[in-house]
């Protein structure tokens, strides 16, 4: 199968499970739906909010809840920490303190981070991964090319979506006053600030024009 065509069946297929998960259906059907997603992995991370929000709801079955909390781990993206974050500070919930240390491990493995089970330390740890924009770079294993993933969301390389969502070597990660440099057929490298819209200034074009070639630091090393 092309690959425009598998990702297009993908998006049909996790379309359709995400939108049961939002309708008044029975648990055995969310918790079908639930298992599609979590066997497409990263490539169903588009649903991760709303898994999560099934496990932090308090009105919802364990079972159903415990199988989110699964395919979160399975859909392995980061926009899911707010959910179990909020889910963790709960004392009053029976079911999140019977899975705190699967949520806590889950949480390390979303994030990268190990600090445990110290809620608050994971709590200044994501406002302050709020706070400040960062984008890491990665360089693909197979064509070479560079590609920016914007943190906190998921690595998924653009040149293999949906085969190998994690391909690429980690090649920097920038910050407030760095900047991206890109190479464009109708001008000389230029440079792009960190967190601006792609804009090439010798055309013009949003959003497409210019190849990512390389980077530079605010204190002017660069790569």
């Amino acid at each position: 199968m092309p690959a425009g065509d598998y990702r297009s069946a993908v998006q049909k297929a996790v379309d359709a499970a995400t939108t049961k998960l939002v309708r008044p259906l029975e648990d055995s059907e969310k918790i079908a739906a639930l298992r599609v997603l979590a066997g497409y992995g990263p490539s169903a991370a588009a649903a991760a909010p709303t898994v999560a929000e099934i496990f932090r709801g308090r009105e919802k079955s364990g079972e159903l809840r415990r199988e989110a909390l699964l395919a979160v781990a399975a859909l392995a993206d980061p926009r899911a920490i707010p959910a179990l974050l909020d889910a963790l500070g709960r004392d009053d919930d029976p079911f999140v303190a019977r899975e705190k240390a699967r949520t806590f491990e889950i949480l390390a493995r979303l994030s990268g981070q190990s600090l445990g089970t110290d809620l608050a330390a994971w709590i200044a740890w994501w406002e302050e991964e709020r706070r400040v924009s960062r984008v890491h770079l990665y360089r693909c294993s197979s064509s070479g090319r560079l590609w920016m993933q914007g943190a906190p969301f998921p690595r998924q390389c653009p040149f293999h979506l949906g085969t190998t969502p994690e391909c690429g070597e980690a090649v920097a990660a920038l910050g407030p006053g760095d900047f991206l440099v890109y190479t464009c057929s109708c001008t000389k490298d230029w440079r792009q600030p960190v967190g601006e819209r792609v804009r090439c200034p010798g055309c013009s074009e949003d959003d497409g024009c210019g190849t990512l070639s390389g980077f530079e630091r605010a204190a002017g090393d660069g790569g």
